[in-house]
């Protein structure tokens, strides 16, 4: 007989800390909401499931009315560390495969002197606080959590995390109607029950729950870490590293921030189904509104929908935050995506309800028009409902936006074209211009303005660089004889438009900013970490050399991402490359979108490398580009396939450069020249910002170079042209190709033009 899905909770709630001293200079106040956290949450558990589908263990301490030193429950329901263990250990040997396990903590979180030797040189663990900590109780450590939840996963259990406490100690907040759930200071103490774990050291030492991918054919991959991808569970978590948990009264009773918005989320939208990424953008923007400061987290498996164990296709898009409404006036809205993603003013938005499938026209709600752009935030105005739709009514916070591309890169037809195209019949120029125009992508006139050109060949169109333009990779020819070509030659257009938009994304408004974060493409050396790493400092000597290095074949390298700036930035890592697609490498995982990085801390990202054998010498492999931003910011709605599978559908939604029309802060792009083949340590300044590091196919050095040419030097060869030749000159050895179309070109070590010749010289 097969076994039906039981749902099984464990439920924890700390209002009352037993009073103590034996931790020198550490206590947790009392608090007000966690109980009545678990009261509601068991609440809403018993109106999604049946009573004999729903097994519920509660451990909760709440405050004595008598004045005494221990919670009202019984001994056998305090959140102790024993009493947590052992419901942990209950319901992971209960259960049977594919049950769904629901875990809610709210109480105190504590940083607190780490028992564990680390490689990391991690001072400090993150902790659940037990109502007994300072009176014969130890804390909870983020190591032993992971294990026990890795053990559930194991088993296959559906696991869903909520944790409604601060991850770190800090100074305190508080206000008359708001308490922060966290302690005021780090427990530098080690007693010597705490050395005393659930697993032996080396077990917790060696959590890793992310495998390795198998090779594909990316030119980069990142290497993965437990953090990353996780799998089997689903994670929120009430605030940042560096932020606090707040409770705060609603409707006469206290609960914290984010236990009251997830609950009244499941309950608004239970009928939609939404995912764990879909409650994350729901739960966030409430919370967000209460408290700026408190910074929702999201992990794990986000693509799930709510205790279920159905995964749903994540729309990586922008998201309504704010619906805006007065009597007798049209709604206005407002989204997160901004000018730090290239969106400007009169830019236009369609708007889609969350639980859509696909994106089908027939699900459209409105389209409105953007009239204030910030660096992460717009605002946006109503220019017509669709048909069908409920209007106003219908719109809600957290319903998708998908930007409307709007290209400013030209477009030349070379005489070519027009006459393969003319030679059977005239009006196919006509059709050709009509579909660009229906996709309002601009054309040219002449060559030197175009940043495209478009000419035929053998029965293709062929896609190339307009005036001095050369592209960073080939574009595949389409034949001009298939159904539907221009209009998939529009489709390519646009596709490369997105792609060059967000390789020239940037901010220009940097020089005014001192803060620094440092950027680094390095190679990997066997100390060097084989995963993902957060380090606290960067010294001296771990610094790379400016010396440049070249590559040439498969292998590993190191991002290394310095935060030297004083506040806290989120860092996301594109990958762009000679497939013309673009992935978001870090973070990796459904739904993930940024890693925040602490002051004075260092990102260590493990990239594999594969070398194309396709790839001609001296071309661009890859362009990882770093993106670094004050606030937690989604930039995954810019991912793109790569060319060949654009008809399969895009990952993006929008991709277009625009000069950011608010002062940002902080920002300041470089790109490592392409053709040096050499990537070195590369200061940034930057609110938002990005770094580019490319890499490039190393170029065998040349033995000799065949005739004409005089040869200078030692790698050099000079050989005279005519200034108003435009084709290509061929060295046979090592058969080098180099367009001189564009004088500067590099397709060696260096190539220049001067006084009538051309020096070629070779590293």
């Amino acid at each position: 007989m097969e076994h039906e899905t039981i749902t099984r909770a464990i439920l924890i709630g700390t209002n009352f800390y037993i009073r103590g001293s034996e931790r020198q200079d550490t206590s947790f106040s009392d608090l007000k909401g966690c109980v009545e956290d678990v009261n509601q949450v068991e609440k809403l558990l018993h109106e999604l499931f049946a009573p004999d589908k729903l097994s519920v263990i509660r451990l909760t301490a709440t405050a004595p009315e008598n004045g005494e030193n221990e919670p009202k429950e019984p001994q056998s329901d305090w959140p102790t560390y024993e009493n947590i263990i052992k419901a942990f250990t209950k319901v992971t040997e209960e259960a049977k495969p594919n049950d769904i396990v629901y875990i809610h903590y709210s109480g105190h979180g504590a940083r607190v002197k780490t028992i564990f030797p680390d490689p990391e040189h991690r001072e400090f663990d993150e902790a659940l606080v037990p109502t007994n900590i300072n009176s014969g109780g130890k804390y909870l450590r983020d190591r032993e959590i992971s294990l026990l939840i890795e053990k559930m996963v194991e088993k296959e259990l559906l696991v869903t995390l909520i944790l409604d406490s601060c991850h770190s100690g800090g100074a305190n907040r508080s206000s008359e109607n708001k308490t922060a759930r966290g302690a005021s200071s780090r427990d530098f103490n080690i007693l010597d029950r705490d050395r005393y774990t659930i697993s032996p050291k080396t077990e917790l030492d060696s959590i890793t729950w992310g495998k390795r991918s198998k090779d594909t054919k990316r030119g980069v991959k990142v290497g993965n870490h437990w953090s990353l991808e996780p799998r089997g569970y689903a994670f929120l978590a009430a605030c940042g590293a560096d932020e606090f948990a707040s409770e705060a009264t609603f409707n006469g009773k206290t609960q914290g921030l984010l236990t009251y918005n997830f609950i009244n989320t499941i309950r608004e939208y239970k009928s939609t189904k939404p995912t764990y990424y879909d409650l994350y953008h729901l739960v966030s923007a409430k919370v967000k509104e209460h408290d700026k400061q408190q910074t929702v987290a999201l992990g794990g498996e986000a693509d799930r929908l709510f205790l279920s164990s159905i995964r749903r296709e994540l729309f990586y898009t922008v998201r309504v935050t704010k619906v805006h409404t007065e009597p007798n006036k049209q709604p206005s809205i407002e989204l997160d995506a901004g000018s730090a993603q290239g969106i400007s003013e009169e830019d236009e938005i369609d708007i889609w309800p969350s639980s859509c499938d696909g994106f089908n026209s027939s699900e459209r709600v409105a389209r409105f028009k953007v009239v204030d752009v910030e660096e992460f935030t717009l605002k946006a105005d109503i220019v017509q409902w669709y048909k069908d739709c409920q209007h106003e009514q219908q719109l809600k916070p957290g319903f998708l936006g998908r930007p409307h591309h709007m290209p400013q890169k030209p477009v030349y037809f070379s005489s070519s074209t027009k006459l393969d195209i003319m030679q059977t019949a005239e009006n196919q120029m006509d059709g050709l211009r009509g579909v660009f125009k229906k996709h309002k992508i601009p054309l040219s006139d002449t060559l030197s303005k175009a940043f495209f050109e478009v000419h035929t060949q053998d029965g293709n169109y062929v896609i190339c660089g307009g005036g001095n333009q050369r592209l960073l990779n080939a574009v595949p020819p389409l034949p001009t004889n298939v159904d539907g070509a221009a209009e998939k030659l529009a489709r390519n257009i646009l596709h490369l438009t997105k792609y060059y938009n967000i390789l020239e994304l940037q901010n220009d408004e940097s020089a005014n900013s001192n803060e620094q974060v440092s950027t680094t493409l390095e190679k990997r050396t066997p100390a060097s970490p084989t995963s993902v790493r957060v380090c606290e400092g960067s010294p001296a000597d771990d610094l790379p050399s400016e010396e440049p290095w070249e590559v040439d074949t498969d292998g590993e390298v190191l991002l290394r991402v310095v935060n030297k700036s004083g506040e806290k930035k989120y860092i996301a890592v594109m990958d762009l490359d000679s497939d013309w697609c673009v992935e978001q490498i870090f973070p990796k995982g459904p739904g993930a979108i940024a890693e925040p990085l602490e002051p004075n801390q260092t990102l260590l990202l493990p990239l594999k490398l594969s070398v194309p054998d396709d790839i001609p010498p001296g071309h661009i492999i890859d362009t990882i580009k770093v993106i670094t931003t004050s606030e937690l910011t989604n930039f995954r709605w810019l991912e793109i396939p790569s060319l060949q599978d654009v008809d399969k559908g895009s990952r993006s939604q929008r991709a277009r450069a625009a000069s950011p029309k608010n002062k940002l802060e902080e920002l300041q792009e470089r790109l490592m020249t392409p053709a040096l083949r050499k990537v070195k340590y590369v200061p940034i300044n930057f609110s938002w910002g990005t770094t580019k590091l490319t890499v490039s196919k190393m170029v065998e050095k040349a033995a000799a170079v065949s005739p004409p040419g005089i040869k200078d030097a030692e790698g050099e060869v000079r050989i005279p042209i005519n200034p108003e030749n435009t084709t290509p000159l061929v060295i046979p050895e090592p058969k080098i190709m180099a367009d001189l179309t564009r004088p500067d070109v590099e397709v060696t070590t260096r190539i220049t033009l001067f006084e009538g010749s051309v020096l070629l010289k070779f590293s």
